[in-house]
C-alpha cells in the first residue's frame, strides 16, 4: 500500500506525539512535586512552559521524520535513517520517564547519551535534507543545557 505525502506527515508527527505523550504522563505530575524540589539554573525555564515546548519539538521532530520518509524507502539510506530516528525517538521517551518517573536525572543522560556519542543522529540524519536541520537545534540545545545542570 502506497501512502500520500499528506498521510506519512500525519503518522510522522502522530507517532512522535505520542512519544511525547508517553512522556509527558511521567512528566506533569512532577514537575509541581520532585522536579520544583530540584537545584536549577536560575535562567530554567517556568513549569508551565514545558508542555507548549515539548509539543512543539516533537512536532518538529515528525515533520523531520517524514521530511526523511516522503523520500521513499527504496532510496538509499532512507531506512536506516528512520531507524536511527525511531531508535533515538525510543530513547527520548525513556529519558522523560527516567528523569521525571525514577527521578534520576544522572541515569537519565545516560539514556540519551548513546545516540549523542555516535556522531548526533539527529543532525547526521537531516545533514542531506538541509531543511529541517534547524527543526532539531532546539531538541539538541535542551540536552546540553541538561548536561550542564547536571
Amino acid at each position: 500500500m502506497k501512502l500520500h505525502n499528506a498521510s506519512k506527515l500525519i503518522i510522522a508527527v502522530l507517532v512522535c506525539q505520542l512519544a511525547g505523550g508517553i512522556g509527558a504522563v511521567v512528566t506533569a505530575p512532577a514537575i509541581t512535586g520532585w522536579y520544583a524540589t530540584l537545584k536549577k539554573p536560575a535562567l530554567h525555564p517556568a513549569g508551565w512552559v514545558f508542555g507548549p515546548v515539548w509539543i512543539t519539538l516533537y512536532f518538529l521532530m515528525g515533520v523531520a521524520a517524514f521530511l526523511i520518509w516522503r523520500k521513499g524507502l527504496d532510496v538509499r539510506g532512507v531506512r536506516a535513517a528512520l531507524g536511527i530516528f525511531i531508535g533515538q525517538l525510543v530513547l527520548n521517551s525513556s529519558w522523560s520517564l527516567v528523569f521525571f518517573g525514577l527521578h534520576n536525572p544522572r541515569l537519565a543522560l545516560v539514556s540519551i547519551d548513546p545516540p549523542r556519542q555516535v556522531g548526533k543522529p539527529n543532525e547526521a540524519i537531516l545533514s542531506a535534507l538541509r531543511i529541517g536541520n534547524f527543526m532539531v537545534r532546539p531538541y539538541n540545545s535542551t540536552n546540553e543545557e541538561i548536561e550542564r545542570t547536571y
